[in-house]
């Protein structure tokens, strides 16, 4: 466990231990069970299960009760505007929540209403390439989705990954296997926790399953 204690807080490491994961390896080898798509609000798509970023400023909030109490959020980024409904009256909740505040939402359409699943302030100077919900560009994103694992949620296993640097995911398989055509002398892992194709994606899970299924063979073959 201290190969990834080096790049977590206590707290992570000792949640990862809780749910089962004792060593780097058992870590990147829980493999998400798909890719979600997030595309940016306004692109037309047929796709019903995608998921839409939106950046856009609060101009209202109203307070509603029916049975329970909830708030009705109207946000606009001056070509449209959405009024969004949030079921959350948590104090943490109106701390964050403030007219003329700037947000990123992530948004999903069914049967022609908007939910809101996710909402964080707006921080463009810090922009950056990988999809971390205020700081993301504006762009198409392949975010996996986990399976929750005791403890651990799909959002805290994305959290993890963030923090692992890309050589991590690589497996050198250099003298464990004889040379072939088949399978190189190295798996990389980091297009299934971190897809920037799902071509690559889909690439990386073929490799290792067939690097499951020839050692299968060999260990096979040796008893």
């Amino acid at each position: 466990m201290s190969e990834l204690s080096r790049f977590l807080t206590s707290a992570q490491t000792k949640k990862l231990q809780e749910s089962g994961f004792f060593s780097l390896y058992d870590f990147i080898t829980y493999f998400p069970f798909r890719i979600q798509k997030i595309v940016p609000f306004g692109i037309e798509s047929l796709d019903s299960q995608e998921i839409f970023l939106w950046t856009a400023k609060l101009k209202r909030i109203s307070y509603k009760k029916n049975k329970n109490q909830f708030l009705v959020l109207d946000f606009q980024d001056g070509r449209r505007s959405i009024q969004l409904y949030l079921f959350s009256v948590a104090n943490f909740t109106l701390k964050i929540l403030k007219v003329e505040k700037t947000f990123q939402l992530l948004l999903k359409k069914k049967d022609n209403f908007w939910s809101l699943l996710r909402y964080s302030e707006y921080r463009p100077e810090d922009l950056c390439d990988r999809f971390i919900l205020g700081r993301a560009e504006n762009k198409i994103y392949l975010q996996p989705v986990y399976k929750k694992l005791k403890k651990l949620k799909s959002l805290d296993f994305l959290s993890v990954h963030n923090k692992l640097p890309d050589y991590i995911y690589k497996i050198n398989l250099e003298g464990l296997i004889p040379k072939n055509r088949i399978l190189s002398q190295s798996i990389n892992l980091k297009p299934i926790h971190k897809p920037s194709s799902l071509y690559e994606n889909k690439s990386s899970i073929k490799n290792w399953i067939t690097l499951q299924t020839y050692l299968k063979i060999i260990n096979y073959k040796l008893y």
